[in-house]
């Protein structure tokens, strides 16, 4: 996925609301789990894994 990708797939998911600092943070905590699980691989995440 390019970068041109993500801004799109964010900008459907959270709209065009402006987002503060702490707003910022929490979104990106959640995104860096998300790939971190991925990385990790655990047989409990497979579930969770797809290609988009």
């Amino acid at each position: 996925m390019e970068i041109k990708n993500l801004l799109q797939q964010s900008r459907e998911i959270w709209g065009g609301q402006k987002l503060n600092l702490a707003q910022i943070i929490v979104r990106m905590g959640k995104v860096f789990g998300d790939i971190c699980r991925w990385e990790r691989d655990a047989v409990k995440d497979k579930n969770t894994h797809n290609d988009e």
